[in-house]
C-alpha cells in the first residue's frame, strides 16, 4: 500500500462528509474522541480561530504568514482541500506527510465515537498540532459556528468573522443573513477580542448584538480601518 492510499484507508473508516440534518451538528462525538487521546484541542499553543462566508481560507494564510515572519511556529487548518487530503492541515510550514496523516487517523479511529470525516479529520489535526508544539494554531471553520467540529476549541486567543453572506442554509435549517451571521457568531468567547471584517448592515448589526451577549471583545473593520466595536455601538446608541 502507498502512503496516499494509506491515508485514504483511514479516512474510508469514517462516515459522510457532513451531518445529514441540521439537529446532528452536535460536539459529543468529537469531544468524546478527543478525550481518548488526551484532549490535545487544550495544548495548541495560541489559537486564532476563523469562520465567515468568504474569505475564510485566505485570512487564515494571512494569519499563517503574519505568524512565520515574526518566527513563530505556526500550524494551520483549513478545508476544503483541492488536490490532495493533506493540504488541510499543516505543520510548521510544511503540509502534514501522508505518513503521519495517516498514523493520526489510526490513532483517531481507535477512539472513535461515530465520527464523520469532517470531524476525523479534525480530530486528527489537534492531535498533530499538540505533538508539533506551536506557538500560533489557525483553525478555519468547516461549516457554521458552535456546532462545527472546530469549535470543540474552549480558550481560543482571537476569533476572527471575515465578510458573510448567506451560505448552507439547507445545512443548517436556518434562512437568512441574520440568521446564518447569529450561527457562526457561536464561536466568539467571553473576554476575548473578536476580529470583524466589513459587513452588510444586517449581519453587522447581529454580530456586534452577538459580541455583547457573549462579552467578547469586538474590533471592526470598516472603510476606515478597525475601530472596537464596543465603543462604536455606545455612540450609535447615543444617536438614537
Amino acid at each position: 500500500m502507498t502512503n496516499a492510499a494509506a491515508v485514504n484507508a483511514a479516512l474510508a473508516r469514517f462516515k459522510a462528509a457532513r451531518p445529514a440534518q441540521p439537529s446532528d451538528f452536535q460536539l459529543g462525538a468529537i469531544r468524546g474522541a478527543l478525550a481518548s487521546l488526551g484532549d490535545p484541542q487544550k495544548d495548541m499553543g495560541k489559537i486564532v480561530h476563523i469562520t465567515g462566508t468568504n474569505g475564510k481560507g485566505s485570512t487564515a494564510q494571512f494569519v499563517r504568514a503574519m505568524g512565520e515572519a515574526a518566527g513563530l511556529r505556526v500550524n494551520v487548518f483549513t478545508s476544503p482541500h483541492l488536490i490532495r487530503v493533506n493540504e488541510r492541515i499543516r505543520l510548521d510550514g510544511e503540509l502534514v506527510s501522508d505518513d503521519a496523516l495517516a498514523d493520526a487517523l489510526n490513532r483517531v479511529a481507535q477512539a472513535d465515537a461515530g465520527l464523520s470525516y469532517f470531524e476525523a479529520l479534525t480530530a486528527a489535526a489537534y492531535l498533530l498540532f499538540a505533538e508539533n508544539e506551536p506557538d500560533l494554531s489557525v483553525i478555519e471553520v468547516g461549516a457554521g459556528g458552535a456546532g462545527d467540529a472546530t469549535s470543540v476549541i474552549d480558550d481560543a486567543a482571537v476569533c476572527v468573522i471575515t465578510p458573510i453572506s448567506r451560505d448552507h442554509e439547507t445545512m443548517f435549517g436556518v434562512s437568512g443573513e441574520a440568521a446564518i451571521a447569529r450561527l457562526k457568531a457561536g464561536i466568539l468567547r467571553d473576554d476575548r477580542p473578536a476580529v470583524i471584517a466589513e459587513q452588510n448592515a444586517i449581519a453587522q448589526a447581529v454580530l456586534l448584538e452577538e459580541a455583547r451577549w457573549r462579552g467578547a471583545k469586538p474590533l471592526r473593520r470598516d472603510a476606515t480601518g478597525l475601530r472596537d466595536g464596543t465603543a462604536m455601538r455606545s455612540s450609535m446608541r447615543a444617536r438614537r
